[in-house]
C-alpha cells in the first residue's frame, strides 16, 4: 500500500518545486498618454534636436558601493535647442530596452529629444516622453517654433596643458642634473 502511494507524493512534491522556481511575470513599460508638445517642454529640464553620435553601455565596477545603471549612455551632437543651457555635445541616458522603457537609439540617425534630469543628475529620456526620430516630430517642431543654437563648447583650461608642461620640465631638469653629473665624474677620472 505505501509503494502505491509513492507515486503520487513524488507528483506533489514535483509540482511544488516547480510552482516555487517557475519564471516571474516580466515587468512591462506603461506609459500614460504623451502630453502636448507645449507641456512637454514646460516639464522637460531639456528639449533638443540632435544627431547620435555614440551608444555606449555603462561600466560597471565590481565590489562599486553605487548601484548599477540599467541602460545606455548616448551622446548627442545638439543642432537646436528648444529649453535648457546645453553645448554642442550632450551626453542623455535611456533606461534598458523593454520593461526599461529605453528607446534604442542608433548612431547616425537624428532625434527630437525631451530630457529630465536622473538621479545621478544626468539628462535622461525613454519612450513614455516626446522624444521621437526628427523626422517624425513634425508636429512638435510646429509647436516648439524657431529654437536656439547650443552653447559654445567652453575654452579649454590651463589644466589641459599644465600636467604634461610640468612632466616634461621635470624630465628636462632630470635629464640635465645626470648630464652634469656624469660630465663631472668623467672629469674627475681624467684627473
Amino acid at each position: 500500500m505505501l509503494f502505491r502511494a509513492i507515486p503520487y507524493w513524488l507528483f506533489a512534491v514535483a509540482v511544488i518545486v516547480t510552482s516555487l522556481f517557475s519564471a516571474s511575470p516580466a515587468a512591462a513599460c506603461s506609459c500614460a498618454p504623451a502630453p502636448d508638445p507645449v507641456t512637454a517642454l514646460r516639464q522637460s529640464a531639456a528639449v533638443f534636436s540632435g544627431k547620435v553620435l555614440r551608444v555606449e553601455e555603462p561600466v560597471r565596477m565590481p565590489f562599486s558601493s553605487t548601484p548599477a545603471r540599467i541602460g545606455f549612455d548616448v551622446t548627442f551632437e545638439v543642432q537646436t535647442v528648444w529649453k535648457g543651457a546645453l553645448q554642442s555635445q550632450v551626453l542623455v541616458v535611456t533606461s534598458g530596452l523593454g520593461g526599461g522603457c529605453g528607446i534604442p537609439f542608433q548612431p547616425g540617425d537624428e532625434y527630437l529629444v525631451y530630457a529630465s534630469y536622473w538621479e545621478h543628475s544626468d539628462l535622461e529620456t525613454n519612450i513614455c516622453t516626446r522624444t521621437t526620430l526628427l523626422a517624425d516630430a513634425t508636429e512638435d517642431l510646429q509647436a516648439l517654433g524657431t529654437g536656439s543654437a547650443p552653447l559654445p563648447p567652453p575654452p579649454s583650461s590651463a589644466t589641459d596643458w599644465t600636467l604634461p608642461a610640468f612632466a616634461g620640465a621635470v624630465a628636462v631638469v632630470f635629464c640635465v642634473i645626470a648630464l652634469f653629473l656624469f660630465y663631472r665624474q668623467k672629469s674627475k677620472r681624467r684627473r
